[in-house]
């Protein structure tokens, strides 16, 4: 996994290329999910995040949400996914983690 943070506009733009298929980035404020799309991520954080360093952890939940409605195998880019659910995933998930330092 890569991850770079840069500023672009009004935001913080996290992005990078992983092969895991879900990628969660941790901030001060709380954390967000995406899916990659052909392998690459991006996030937009807002301007006013105040941290000094972002961790961002990429891991291959082997498909939580199948498209039963039960958040197993669902897109983590979907909001109806319970997010706490994909979470725990990246426990017990080969994972790889990059700290940023803003």
């Amino acid at each position: 996994m890569t991850a770079t943070a840069e500023y672009v506009d009004d935001a913080l733009v996290v992005a990078g290329v992983t092969d895991a298929d879900t990628v969660a980035v941790y901030t001060p404020d709380g954390s967000e999910l995406a899916t990659p799309e052909g392998g690459e991520y991006e996030f937009r954080l807002g301007p006013a995040l105040d941290a000094k360093t972002i961790i961002v952890a990429a891991a291959n939940t082997d498909g939580v949400g199948d498209g039963d409605g039960d958040a197993e195998g669902e897109d983590a880019d979907d909001e109806t996914v319970d997010a706490e659910t994909i979470l725990g995933e990246f426990s017990g998930a080969g994972t790889a983690v990059e700290r940023l330092r803003l």
